[in-house]
């Protein structure tokens, strides 16, 4: 479902001399969370304006080659005066890839209990009504997409430079899975536009994927090897990664990222899930195949997502009820699994 609402306010807005703009990902931010507001980052200093992006936590490691990442905020690492100063005389809030307020986590209740306009912009399913201006689209690529599809609604493609490119077409291609999982013929030729920015695919590409520590692979073997459970009866199969894990290959933000794919490659396996335990909660990163619906499971847990790709955290389960609870629910929806 397209949903657009007061973008022409967003225009007249734009049109302001040198306003200063908050731009936030989700928590966690990934690839596309992390291009798309740097690409909106960087069409919004090319107007003239004067945004800064505030993340809730840490970025990926493998994303910090990305044009001005240096200069994102903490939001974590800040203190409470620090955050003020960042909220003080902003005039808009531009809240990207994500459409569920909590997802910003600790910034949620800062930006909800201020009077600044804010603007969604996103591609996830069932978005909620707390932006003043929606610029969300559930059958696009990637928030990256988006991003490009609202300057080029907003008639100011010639403000896209190659930074901004550069950082859209990192959004894409993360999100995609190379592409992978790009099924209309419009992201493609968003990309092809891309491209013509002379952004050096070829780097990009590299960057994010032949960029791996020693401690890294050395990890995916571990979890290959120890973690991988399969259930080839239940066309299921899921990693289970510990606390003890993370310190022993003393894990970077983003050093997980992907390793739920492997999972997913194996025949016969339609579903699959990432299982973390992190320090006072656990995660679930949902894959699935064809119709085989990931986000029912991520919702069961609190989460949600995309049909094929979903998420969640919880507060309540340790890892080990978790695993239990999820081959659980897993075992009483096999209907859902053999829809593909």
């Amino acid at each position: 479902m397209f949903t657009v609402i007061n973008i022409n306010r967003l225009k007249i807005y734009l049109k302001k001399n040198k306003q200063k703009i908050m731009i936030i990902p989700h928590v966690s931010p990934d690839g596309d969370a992390i291009g798309s507001t740097l690409g909106f980052y960087h069409f919004l200093k090319a107007l003239g304006h004067q945004p800064f992006i505030l993340s809730p936590d840490e970025y990926p490691y493998y994303l910090d080659w990305l044009p001005d990442i240096e200069k994102v905020y903490i939001a974590n690492q800040l203190d409470t005066s620090q955050l003020e100063n960042l909220f003080w005389n902003t005039r808009l809030i531009a809240c990207l890839d994500f459409n569920a307020i909590n997802r910003a986590e600790g910034l949620s209740e800062k930006i909800m209990e201020s009077s600044i306009p804010i603007l969604m912009v996103d591609h996830h399913e069932t978005p909620e009504p707390f932006a003043d201006m929606i610029f969300h689209d559930n059958k696009a690529s990637s928030t990256c997409e988006m991003v490009y599809r609202l300057i080029e609604t907003l008639d100011w493609l010639n403000f896209i430079n190659i930074e901004c490119a550069k950082c859209l077409y990192t959004g894409i291609v993360t999100d995609t899975g190379c592409f992978r999982y790009a099924l209309s013929e419009r992201v493609h030729e968003i990309a092809g536009k891309l491209l013509q920015k002379d952004i050096q695919p070829l780097k990009i590409h590299n960057s994010l994927f032949n960029n791996n520590s020693e401690e890294r692979l050395r990890f995916l073997g571990h979890m290959l090897k120890e973690r991988l459970v399969v259930h080839k009866d239940l066309r299921f199969a899921y990693f289970k990664q510990t606390f003890s894990d993370k310190q022993k290959y003393h894990l970077k933000e983003g050093d997980s990222e992907g390793i739920v794919n492997y999972a997913l490659s194996i025949r016969g396996i339609d579903l699959a899930c990432y299982l973390t335990e992190e320090d006072g909660y656990t995660k679930f990163s949902f894959r699935s195949l064809g119709e085989v619906p990931a986000i029912y499971f991520a919702k069961h847990f609190g989460g949600g997502g995309h049909h094929n790709a979903a998420g969640a955290k919880t507060h309540d389960l340790t890892i080990d009820d978790a695993e239990k609870q999820l081959v659980e629910l897993v075992k009483n929806n096999q209907h859902l699994i053999h829809l593909s």
